[in-house]
C-alpha cells in the first residue's frame, strides 16, 4: 500500500498555467491516451508535471476509468543548489458538502526523490543529492476500485460531479509537491481530474435471454 503524504510545512500554490499538450497515441491495447502538460508559474524549481488519460482532446480536463493507472512524469529544473528535502505525487479524491466537513476519501501517494535516499532521474547515469540541472521521474498510480472512508462498508469509488464554488461536490485531483525545508515554502501543482466509472449490465435472467435469442 503506497504511503499516504501529508505536507506539514507551508505550500506556495502558484496559479496554473493553460494545460496544453503535443499529442496523443493509441497504448499497447488499442486505446487512446492524450498527453496533457502542465506547470507551476513562479516555480522556484520550474515544477511541471505531464500525464496521461483518456480524455479527447489536451484542453480536456484529464479524464480516468476505474481501475485505470494514472501515469506521467514530474520535471524539475534547478539553476542553482537549492534546499529541497523530497518530491511525492499523489491523487487524491475529497467530497465536499456545506452542511458536513470535507472527507478525503482516497489519498495515494508516490514518493519520487527523498534527500537521504535519492532515486536516480530517468536523464542520468548517477544519483544526485541537490537536483541542480533538470530531473525527470517517472509515476504510475493505480485507482482502487473501492473505499471504505464514505461508508462503513467498501464502496466503489464516486464518480466525479460538481466545482469547488458548488455546495456539494466530488473532486479529484493530482498533486506534485516540492518539500523545501522547514524554513522555505512547499511548492504544489495541483491539477484536476475528471473520474467517471463504466457500468457493466449484469447477466440478464432466463426469460430476457430467451427473449434476446427467439424474438
Amino acid at each position: 500500500m503506497p504511503v499516504s503524504f501529508s505536507p506539514s510545512s507551508p505550500i506556495a500554490r502558484s496559479s496554473l498555467r493553460a494545460m496544453s499538450g503535443s499529442s496523443s497515441f493509441n497504448d499497447s491495447l488499442g486505446c487512446k491516451r492524450t498527453v496533457h502538460t502542465a506547470a507551476l508559474v513562479n516555480s522556484r524549481v520550474e515544477l511541471s508535471t505531464t500525464v496521461l488519460s483518456r480524455a479527447m482532446s489536451t484542453e480536456s480536463t484529464p479524464l480516468y476509468h476505474d481501475g485505470d493507472v494514472v501515469c506521467g512524469s514530474v520535471h524539475v529544473n534547478v539553476a542553482k543548489k537549492r534546499s529541497v528535502s523530497g518530491i511525492s505525487v499523489s491523487v487524491h479524491g475529497r467530497h465536499s458538502c456545506l452542511d458536513t466537513n470535507e472527507v478525503t476519501f482516497l489519498r495515494v501517494s508516490q514518493e519520487l526523490w527523498v534527500a537521504n535516499k535519492a532515486t536516480m532521474p530517468k536523464n542520468s547515469g548517477t544519483y544526485v543529492r541537490d537536483l541542480r540541472g533538470t530531473n525527470i521521474w517517472d509515476f504510475a498510480i493505480q485507482l482502487p476500485m473501492l473505499c471504505n472512508k464514505i461508508s462503513e462498508h467498501n464502496v466503489p469509488l464516486p464518480p466525479s460531479f460538481g466545482t469547488a464554488s458548488l455546495p456539494e461536490a466530488v473532486l479529484y485531483e493530482i498533486r506534485c509537491v516540492v518539500r523545501r525545508g522547514v524554513f522555505s515554502e512547499n511548492e504544489e501543482l495541483v491539477i484536476p481530474l475528471q473520474y467517471r466509472p463504466r457500468t457493466v449490465a449484469g447477466r440478464p435472467s432466463a426469460s430476457i435471454l430467451h427473449a434476446y435469442t427467439c424474438g
